[in-house]
């Protein structure tokens, strides 16, 4: 069998892949012509086979979410030893049969909550009005307590613990200020409501992006 003639033949397409076949089978044998065409279907349906595969592992992470890798140890930069890994963007493989993947909406996500008789210091009542934009945190040391709280949960459980997390946070602030100091400092008020807020969220894996309403109204005096 003369192989530098197939040697020297570069296929580009299904045709050219057929001659070069066949003048390999007319330059030898009939047994010998029969095994070249069985080595090249054998190729070809492993490239198939290989591709599928590569297309069925390979996992791209849509806009908007992260990607959670799980099934197998995996060891974090500071030692730790969790049962997943985390892929923020991009692309990454996953093991057959081993491991699978759940994304994971990071936001932003608008909260708008109304609370009515909010006590205050000294046996007040006021409504408050908050509008704010939460998120699931980038940082690697919050985003850890997202995953594990809120994959496969979606979106509606992440606004509503967020929802539950902000009311907490103007009870506890108005609670800790009187009426006049309420209304007397809004950018101070608004402040203390951002970091008591951020910090109980922090242990949620989520972050506050933005506080863009706080509106405070008198009610009277506690019942």
């Amino acid at each position: 069998m003369n192989l530098s003639r197939v040697a020297a033949a570069t296929p580009s397409d299904g045709a050219t892949r057929a001659l070069v076949v066949a003048a390999a089978a007319g330059s030898c044998g009939p047994a010998e012509g029969a095994a070249a065409v069985g080595v090249v279907a054998a190729v070809s349906v492993g490239l198939i086979v290989a591709t599928v595969l590569v297309w069925r592992l390979r996992v791209v992470v849509p806009p908007g979410h992260i990607a959670v890798i799980s099934g197998r140890a995996n060891v974090t930069p500071d030692g730790q030893t969790r049962g997943f890994r985390i892929v923020m963007g991009g692309s990454t493989m996953r093991m057959p049969f081993v491991e699978r993947c759940d994304v994971l909406p990071v936001g932003p996500f608008r909260i708008e909550t109304t609370l009515r008789n909010v006590h205050t210091k000294g046996a007040g009542r006021t409504n408050v009005r908050v509008c704010a934009r939460l998120a699931v945190a980038r940082d690697d040391r919050f985003v850890v307590h997202a995953v594990e709280r809120f994959v496969g949960r979606g979106e509606a459980e992440i606004v509503s613990v967020g929802r539950e997390t902000l009311e907490g946070a103007v009870r506890g602030v108005a609670a800790a200020l009187s009426m006049d100091e309420l209304g007397d400092d809004r950018d101070e008020v608004r402040s203390t409501l951002t970091r008591k807020c951020q910090s109980d969220l922090e242990g949620l894996g989520l972050a506050l992006e933005s506080l863009d309403t706080l509106e405070v109204t008198e009610v009277g005096p506690a019942v």
